[in-house]
């Protein structure tokens, strides 16, 4: 498997349809990625990469869009397109370890709700450079959009930060543009769960004309790509968002949960004819959540977790100081051959001891025993913050079934659910059972009421036993 944040030779993507190797070039500070698609392995393969060769062309002087690093115009000899590096993918920063202090459990840079926001932020940014040219991408996925780091290259225990402000988009093969009408119908199979049911249409109704008629793809606008972007979003944000510290952190983290909502309301709505207002008016909400954030929490710093191979499980680990300024190297223990075995010293403790130990220990037990069920249960009870606004969402979700109420309840509901609201989560879960702003999905929702049980909140229980315990 390939390290993103190596500069060598690798293979990239290794499909029945395509290849991108990675070549490093001569200073070695910088790749070239290059795409071929494979002999049978996509009809009409020149085709799609002469129009892919087009559009960077047409977006080289964007910022957020992938630099071409030879263009080829010659449609007959066509045989790969090549890019500059344009930093890691998504795809890529969701499967590394991050962490940026020792107290931290390693996970993915965006489970930070203020990395999330800024991540959402830059794609819209991204998406708003080729939208307001009649651009859309169509296939807005992880590995086709790319966030490089500072400082770089990456050197072994080193801190970085990812750079929002120079996200790239990659990969226009299959792009929709205005002024490059389609010619031959999108080679994309209608299967994807982050495709918009819009486009899964038209490219089904494509595909039965055989290249001949009029392409539906070709109506399509930007709000397939905002459909993508929120099923990117949703994804990220069901992982578990970190609550941001800070007298704000709540009010951050309730924000990013209803921005995910709002995008999918974006993509299901009526089409707008100023497109950058559509991008600018969400930016601009989220440019009002981050600035309630603390700055550790928008600009952070993380060291990447490697994992030991078995060549290194042999060799000590280096141990980063607390300042990150330096490593530790802990020394194996060395024998020395003429000491001699240190003679075990006799016992002294005397019985009595021993029985005062034991009951010590009883007593200490029981005490920590009650007040840790006294801590749970007073854990898990609702704050009167956290009622009040169950009770407003209950009462507001009442007065009519309004389904955009619904979306925006379940980004309230998120935060308070994973702040332990035991009521909370009872009410998600019963959305979860319904399809009441999210899709159905039972196993989430058993797993929901089996944390309110856990809880003490047996106000669900009847539904949990119909619903999740099987015979």
């Amino acid at each position: 498997m390939y390290n993103p944040f190596e500069l060598t030779k690798a293979v990239i993507r290794d499909t029945p349809h395509v290849q991108v190797i990675r070549q490093p070039t001569k200073n070695g500070q910088s790749c070239v990625f290059q795409k071929h698609f494979k002999d049978k392995g996509l009809d009409n393969a020149g085709y799609w990469l002469q129009r892919e060769n087009d559009f960077l062309l047409d977006l080289r002087e964007l910022q957020h869009t992938v630099n071409p690093t030879q263009l080829n115009f010659d449609q007959s000899s066509v045989t790969f397109v090549a890019t500059a590096d344009a930093g890691v993918t998504i795809q890529d920063w969701l499967q590394v370890q991050c962490s940026n202090q020792q107290s931290e459990t390693p996970g993915n840079p965006f489970k930070h709700a203020g990395q999330f926001l800024q991540l959402i932020r830059a794609c819209l940014k991204a998406l708003e450079e080729i939208h307001r040219l009649g651009i859309v991408h169509c296939d807005i996925k992880p590995d086709n959009i790319c966030l490089p780091y500072r400082p770089y290259p990456m050197k072994a225990g080193q801190r970085i930060h990812i750079d929002f402000e120079q996200i790239q988009l990659i990969d226009f093969a299959f792009s929709i543009s205005r002024n490059r009408p389609l010619t031959k119908a999108l080679p994309i199979k209608p299967s994807e769960n982050y495709q918009s049911g819009w486009l899964k249409t038209a490219l089904s109704h494509d595909h039965s004309l055989h290249n001949a008629g009029d392409f539906a793809a070709q109506k399509l606008d930007y709000r397939v790509d905002f459909f993508s972007l929120a099923y990117l979003a949703e994804k990220i944000s069901n992982d578990g968002l970190r609550k941001p510290a800070g007298e704000h952190g709540l009010d951050v983290l309730t924000g990013a949960h209803r921005l995910v909502e709002q995008l999918y309301i974006t993509a299901s709505g009526e089409a707008q004819g100023n497109i950058s207002q559509v991008h600018d008016s969400l930016i601009a909400e989220i440019d009002g959540l981050l600035a309630k954030a603390t700055d550790l929490e928008k600009y952070r710093q993380f060291q990447l977790e490697t994992n030991k191979t078995q060549s290194q499980a042999d060799t000590p680990t280096p141990l980063a100081s607390p300042s990150g300024s330096e490593t530790v190297t802990p020394m194996p223990p060395v024998e020395d051959a003429t000491a001699k075995p240190v003679e075990p010293k006799p016992n002294k403790t005397k019985a009595w001891r021993i029985v005062f130990g034991f009951a010590l220990v009883g007593v200490i037990g029981a005490i920590a025993f009650a007040v840790m069920t006294g801590y749970i249960r007073l854990f898990n009870r609702p704050s009167p913050d956290a009622t009040q606004q169950l009770i407003l969402i209950n009462e507001w979700l009442e007065q009519d079934s309004d389904p955009t109420k619904w979306l925006q309840a379940i980004a309230q509901l998120k935060p308070l659910a994973e702040g332990g609201d035991s009521a909370a989560v009872n009410l998600l879960a019963s959305s979860y059972l319904t399809g009441r702003g999210v899709k159905i999905d039972e196993t989430k929702a058993c797993r929901l009421y089996k944390q309110a049980l856990d809880a003490h909140n047996t106000d669900r229980k009847e539904i949990y036993d119909a619903i999740c315990v099987k015979p």
